[in-house]
C-alpha cells in the first residue's frame, strides 16, 4: 500500500533535522555538499514516493537513499580527479592550448610509466568498459582484471602526487615492485 505524497512530505518535513545531521557526517563536515547530499536524498525519496511502503520504518528508507547516493557522488567525484573531466581535456586541445596539450602529454607520459598490462586495463576501464568485457578483451580472470585496475589507479594517483603512499600496503610505495618469489622450504 502506498502513501500520499502529502503525507510523505509532512514525515520527511519532520524528519529534516536529523537527515541534514547525516547528511553532515556522511560529507565530511562539508556544509555545500551535504546540502546538496539532503537535496538529492528527498528528490529521490518523492520521485520514488511509490516504492515506500506505509507502516515501514521512514527514517530507515530515507537513510540508506542517503547512504546510496553518498557513495555514488564519492565514487563520481574520485574517477573525475583521477582522470579529469574528458571535455575539458579535449576542449582544451581542440583550442589548441599549450596548457591543455601539456595536460595530455604529462598524461600521456604518466601512462607509458604503468606496466603493459595494467596500463590496458586502466585505458579500457577509462573508456567506458565493463569489468567483464575488459576480462574478455585481455583473456584473463575478472579478479585479475579488478586487481590490474585497483593497482593501476593507485599508481596513477602515486606518479600524479595525489598520494605518496597506498593506503592498502601498510604504507610502502605501490610502484610497479616485482613480485617475490616464493620461497621454497627444504623437507628433511
Amino acid at each position: 500500500m502506498a502513501v500520499s505524497v502529502a503525507g510523505l512530505n509532512a514525515e520527511i518535513c519532520r524528519l529534516l533535522p536529523t537527515l541534514d545531521r547525516l547528511a553532515l557526517r556522511l560529507c565530511h563536515k562539508n556544509r555545500d555538499r551535504a546540502d546538496d547530499l539532503l537535496q538529492d536524498t528527498i528528490e529521490r525519496a518523492l520521485s520514488r514516493s511509490a516504492q515506500f511502503e506505509a507502516g515501514t520504518y521512514l527514517l530507515g528508507w530515507l537513510c540508506t537513499i542517503m547512504r546510496n547516493r553518498a557513495i555514488d557522488l564519492r565514487r563520481s567525484r574520485q574517477r573525475g580527479e583521477l582522470l579529469g573531466h574528458p571535455e575539458t581535456i579535449s576542449a582544451a586541445v581542440a583550442a589548441e592550448d599549450t596548457q591543455g596539450a601539456a595536460i595530455v602529454a604529462d598524461l600521456r607520459r604518466t601512462l607509458a610509466q604503468l606496466p603493459a598490462p595494467r596500463r590496458r586495463v586502466v585505458l579500457l576501464a577509462a573508456r567506458g568498459e565493463t569489468y567483464a568485457a575488459i576480462a574478455a578483451i585481455e583473456r584473463v580472470p575478472l579478479g585479475t582484471v579488478m586487481s590490474r585496475l585497483f593497482r593501476g589507479r593507485a599508481e596513477l594517483r602515486c606518479l600524479w602526487g595525489v598520494e605518496t603512499e597506498n593506503p592498502y600496503s601498510g604504507g610502502r610505495l605501490f610502484l610497479s615492485a616485482p613480485l617475490r618469489r616464493r620461497r621454497k622450504w627444504m623437507t628433511t
